[in-house]
């Protein structure tokens, strides 16, 4: 009896380790954004504004057979039939290479929309990855709600994530915290401008920053992404 009780035990030991070797962070934001060849806002080798959609259709290929330790693997990898774009799969999470008209990497997109809330990275996880930003901008909008959309901004690089807000209100507080997850991260080339949003403020830490959307900036681009 107890010697089928410790095979029992062995069994299941060896199913949760392997269970963790398959998954091998395809659902971890960390491993997924983690590049051991180049900094941001190159990933892997993939430069947006250098890298062409040829040389990154090859490198991406090349993901699919060599396994990095630390690194999630893709699941599947996808060329948009117009070369407009790649897409890389981890599972629930996605990475969306925008290409321009001269066939170069324009943008890169993390999107981490399909994980539960509490899988998607923490605000200061990636600050301890990629260091402090320089700004925070900020878009209002009021639809079937009112939210403010956030923009953590770096050179080359920014993370979003929406925030809700009261119906009522003139003045509104936002929270930028430790532990404020992420939705998305943009790779930018070096020849991005940034728009003008909403609300802009200088990166000064973690806190509150209030908001009043009738002082909004007249030359703010957010009524065009969010009308």
């Amino acid at each position: 009896m107890k010697n089928k009780l410790l095979r029992s035990l062995v069994i299941i030991i060896l199913l949760a380790i392997s269970s963790c070797s398959i998954n091998n962070g395809k659902n971890d934001p960390l491993q997924v954004i983690d590049s051991e060849d180049c900094l941001a806002p190159c990933w892997r080798g993939i430069i947006p504004g250098v890298t062409t959609l040829d040389e990154a259709w090859v490198l991406v290929q090349q993901m699919m057979q060599e396994r990095k330790p630390n690194e999630g693997v893709p699941t599947e990898i996808e060329k948009d039939t117009l070369d407009r774009y790649i897409i890389i799969y981890f599972e629930k999470i996605g990475l969306k290479f925008y290409v321009d008209s001269h066939g170069v990497i324009e943008e890169g997109e993390f999107s981490f929309h399909l994980l539960r809330r509490s899988e998607k990275p923490k605000l200061k996880d990636l600050l301890s990855v990629y260091g402090e930003p320089d700004s925070i901008e900020m878009c209002h909008d009021l639809m079937e709600m009112r939210r403010a959309i956030v923009y953590i901004y770096y050179p080359q690089m920014y993370f979003l994530f929406d925030q809700t807000l009261p119906i009522k209100g003139e003045s509104f507080d936002v929270s930028v915290e430790e532990n404020t997850r992420v939705d998305y991260i943009n790779l930018l080339p070096q020849s991005y401008e940034r728009p003008v949003y909403d609300f802009s403020f200088p990166w000064s830490g973690y806190g509150e920053m209030s908001i009043t959307p009738t002082q909004r900036n007249s030359e703010s681009i957010c009524e065009k992404l969010f009308p």
